[in-house]
C-alpha cells in the first residue's frame, strides 16, 4: 500500500510540474473524448473555462467543431492555438467537425493538419444532398475525392450520420449507399449511436455488414419517453450489446455528444457521463 501511495505521489508531482491537472489525470481511467459541440454556448462565452472545466471532469480528448474556413479558426482559435489550450490541460485532439466539401477539402486540410489532428469528419448534409438515391450516389463520389485529397495531407476523411441517413428511399437506406460506394480506404465513418438508434436501427447491423469502418463513434444516449438526448447512462441504450462489437466495427476513439439545444446544465451531464463510462465494465 505505501508503495502504491508513493507511486501515486510521484504521478501527480510530475503532472504538477508539467503544469497539468493531477486530479483529471487521476480520475480519468480511459480514453474517453467529448464533442465540443455539445458546449458550444459555454466554448463562444469563454474558451479557456470551458476547456478547463473538459478537463477537469476527466476527458482525455477533445473534438473541436465551430470551424470558420475563410478565417482558419476552430472556436474562434487558430488551430496552433487551440491545441495549445488543449494540450496544456493535459488533453488531446484526433479528429473534427468541418463542412469540408471538394471545392474546400485542400483548404480545411491544411487547417487540420496544422491543429495537428488525424480525422476530418463531415458532420452532416444538406437537404439537397438527401434528396434521392442518386443525391446520395453523388455525394459518395464526393466522398472518395475527399478522402484523396484528406490523405495527401496525412489525414482520413469520415463522415458522421444523423437519421436522415436511415429514411428509405426506393427501398434503399441511404446510410448503405454511403458505405458501399465509398473505398474503405480513403472513407471512414463515425457512426452516432443514438441517431442510429433513434431511427430504429441497430448499430452492430452495419458493423456485421461492414466491418472496420467506424473508427470513431459518437456515443449518444436517449430519453426513454421523450427520445431526447440525454447524459450517457441515464437513457434507453442498450451499450454493452453495442460496445461487445467495437472490434469488429473497428472502433478507436468513443466521443460523448449530448444535445447542444439547452446547456443549462451541460457540465453536470458531462460529468455524469464521464463517470459512467469510466466505470462501465463494457467500455
Amino acid at each position: 500500500m505505501k508503495k502504491m501511495k508513493r507511486k501515486q505521489f510521484i504521478i501527480q508531482s510530475a503532472l504538477v510540474a508539467a503544469g497539468l491537472q493531477a486530479s483529471s489525470f487521476m480520475k480519468s481511467k480511459k480514453e474517453i473524448g467529448i464533442q465540443l459541440w455539445s458546449l458550444k454556448m459555454a466554448m463562444q462565452k469563454n474558451v479557456d473555462e470551458a476547456l478547463k472545466r473538459v478537463a477537469d471532469a476527466g476527458y482525455s480528448f477533445v473534438e473541436p467543431a465551430g470551424h470558420d474556413l475563410n478565417a482558419g479558426t476552430f472556436h474562434g482559435l487558430k488551430p496552433r492555438e487551440l491545441r495549445k489550450k488543449v494540450n496544456g490541460l493535459g488533453m488531446k485532439m484526433y479528429s473534427c467537425h468541418c463542412q469540408i466539401s471538394g471545392n474546400n477539402a485542400a483548404k480545411i486540410c491544411e487547417q487540420a493538419a496544422e491543429a495537428g489532428l488525424k480525422y476530418v469528419i463531415r458532420p452532416s448534409l444538406s437537404s439537397l444532398e438527401r434528396e434521392s438515391i442518386d443525391a446520395y450516389k453523388k455525394v459518395a463520389d464526393e466522398f472518395n475525392n475527399i478522402g484523396e485529397v484528406a490523405k495527401k495531407s496525412g489525414l482520413q476523411f469520415g463522415f458522421h450520420n444523423h437519421a436522415q441517413e436511415f429514411e428509405e428511399k426506393n427501398g434503399q437506406l441511404p446510410y448503405d449507399i454511403l458505405l458501399s460506394g465509398t473505398d474503405k480506404n480513403n472513407v471512414v465513418f463515425q457512426m452516432d449511436i443514438g441517431w442510429v438508434v433513434f431511427a430504429k436501427q441497430s448499430p452492430v447491423t452495419f458493423f456485421k455488414k461492414y466491418p472496420g469502418r467506424f473508427p470513431l463513434w459518437h456515443i449518444r444516449d436517449l430519453d426513454a419517453l421523450t427520445r431526447d438526448s440525454i447524459a450517457i447512462g441515464k437513457g434507453d441504450l442498450d451499450f454493452s450489446s453495442i460496445f461487445k462489437e467495437k472490434k469488429l466495427a473497428g472502433l478507436k476513439y468513443g466521443i460523448v455528444e449530448i444535445s447542444s439545444k439547452d446547456e443549462t446544465n451541460v457540465f453536470e451531464h458531462i460529468q455524469f457521463s464521464n463517470d459512467f463510462l469510466n466505470e462501465a465494465s463494457f467500455y
